[in-house]
């Protein structure tokens, strides 16, 4: 994933998980408060 290309071109971005893993949701939370942090929000 290279998320400064997507945000150089306002492209949406995508995060698939696999839910039959273990902690997927809590990957995703944890993964959604990193971009909010960076952003700055």
């Amino acid at each position: 994933m290279n998320m400064q290309v997507a945000r150089y071109l306002n492209a949406a971005i995508i995060l698939v998980v696999d839910i039959d893993r273990g902690g997927a949701f809590a990957h995703v939370g944890r993964h959604y408060n990193f971009l909010n942090l960076k952003k700055g929000h």
